[in-house]
C-alpha cells in the first residue's frame, strides 16, 4: 500500500529539520547491500542519533493517521542526499514493515529526476518530490527512484523505518 501525505510537519518543525539536514556530515552509503546501489553513485547518508529530533519527528507523525503503524516502533531515521547520478533500483523494504519518505527540497521538477516509482496492479505509478510530502509504503511493494539527472541540485529526504509488530502477539518481531 502506498500513501501520499501532504504537510507532514507544521512550517516551524519543516525549517528546523531541514535545518538539521543542512547542518548534518554527510558518508556514502557504504553500508547498502550491493543490490540496492546497484549502478547508482553513493547516496549520502547521515543516521540521525539526536533523539530530541527524533522525537520531535515521532511526535509529528503520531499527529497523523497512518494506521496501522500507529502501535508501530520508528526503527531508524535517516536523512538522504541524492546527487546527480544516484538512484535506487526495485526493492521492497520487507525488513521492516514499513518506510515513510520525507522530501525537505523546497520545490522539485520531475525533469531532476529522482521520482519515486511504485508497482501497484501490474502498473508503474511515480510520485514527483514535493516540500514536505511524505510517501508511505506498507507490507513491502515493490519501489524504486529515477537517477538523479546530470547538473540537478541534489534530492533532500528524510527516511523513516518501522518496526515490524505483530498483532496477533502484540510484540514487536
Amino acid at each position: 500500500m502506498i500513501t501520499e501525505i501532504n504537510s507532514i510537519f507544521s512550517e516551524k518543525d519543516f525549517t528546523f529539520i531541514k535545518n538539521k539536514f543542512e547542518n548534518s556530515y554527510f558518508e556514502d552509503n557504504k553500508t547498502w547491500e550491493d543490490g540496492v546501489k546497484e549502478f547508482s553513485n553513493p547516496v549520502k547518508i547521515h543516521q540521525i542519533k539526536d533523539t530530541n529530533l527524533i522525537q520531535l519527528i515521532n511526535n509529528s507523525i503520531k499527529k497523523i493517521d497512518i494506521s496501522p503503524l500507529n502501535k508501530n516502533v520508528i526503527d531508524g531515521c535517516i536523512f538522504h542526499k541524492w546527487e546527480s547520478g544516484c538512484y535506487i533500483p526495485w526493492h521492497n523494504d520487507t525488513k521492516y514493515s514499513a518506510g515513510l519518505t520525507i522530501y525537505l527540497n523546497d520545490d522539485w521538477s520531475y525533469r531532476n529526476g529522482g521520482l519515486f516509482l511504485y508497482k501497484e496492479d501490474n502498473n508503474i505509478k511515480a510520485i514527483i518530490p514535493e516540500r514536505n510530502k511524505g510517501v508511505l509504503q506498507i507490507g513491502g511493494v515493490p519501489h524504486s527512484t529515477t537517477i538523479i539527472s546530470k547538473n540537478s541540485k541534489p534530492r533532500k529526504t528524510l527516511q523513516i523505518f518501522f518496526k515490524k509488530f505483530n498483532m496477533l502477539k502484540n510484540s514487536l518481531i
